[in-house]
């Protein structure tokens, strides 16, 4: 039996939290674990992780990436997945992800991730440059051998994780990872891996603003510096 720990790194997410693990205690084995990783929230999300019997661990805030790293330094199981808090996933995402990993040659696993909005028209646009990152992605594991991947819907082999020291502090932690790892075997992408994601960062800072950054964040990576994501919020 493939047992999974699911890494959820939060800060001040009471809106978000309990649906998201209404959701995955519905999918969940025995053995299973969920792992909330807290920045030192001030709301109610630590009442509502305990309520649902998660394992906790506060941490100062330093960025997602150094959060879903020290989420998966707790985690217990051989397979660690990890998601957003405003990312809800679909009803048999752990289901897949077994599945997946039943071929022991796999170490990680994308999945896509599609954005949720009250316009259809952005609901297009995201969703078209969702895909396109997506397909980019695939495109370069299998002529690079890079293995990029999303961290809001992803899970990989914790063995595999910490041999290329985990996610670090910077922005697009995804692609910094990715260039570390280059050459990992046995990655896998599977757009029917999918998880609901939230379109409010768009809303907050911009959709074009926010993609600026993110290739901002990804050029500063390839020249070998990385953006501090201290102060990166969702």
């Amino acid at each position: 039996m493939t047992e999974i720990s699911v890494v959820i790194p939060t800060l001040n997410e009471e809106k978000n939290i309990e649906t998201m693990l209404a959701i995955l205690k519905k999918q969940m084995y025995p053995h299973d674990e969920i792992i909330v990783v807290d920045g030192h929230s001030t709301d109610r999300t630590i009442e509502i992780c305990e309520k649902y019997g998660v394992k906790i661990c506060p941490m100062d805030r330093q960025g997602i990436g150094p959060a879903k790293t020290y989420g998966a330094e707790n985690a217990t199981k051989d397979i660690v997945a990890f998601l957003d808090c405003d990312g809800f996933p679909d009803p048999y995402w752990m289901a897949k992800l077994r599945m997946i990993f039943i071929d022991k040659d796999t170490n990680a696993v994308a999945g896509l991730g599609l954005y949720e909005s009250k316009s259809k028209l952005m609901s297009i646009i995201y969703n078209i440059f969702a895909g396109s990152v997506f397909k980019i992605a695939e495109f370069f594991y299998w002529t690079e051998r890079i293995p990029w991947m999303p961290v809001n819907n992803c899970a990989l082999r914790k063995e595999a994780l910490f041999k290329y020291k985990g996610f670090g502090p910077v922005q697009c932690e995804d692609l910094d990872f990715s260039m570390r790892a280059k050459g990992l075997p046995g990655m896998k992408y599977d757009r029917f891996l999918r998880v609901w994601l939230s379109d409010r960062r768009f809303i907050k800072d911009g959709f074009v603003k926010t993609v600026l950054l993110w290739i901002r964040s990804d050029l500063s990576i390839l020249d070998g510096e990385g953006m501090d994501s201290a102060g990166y919020r969702k």
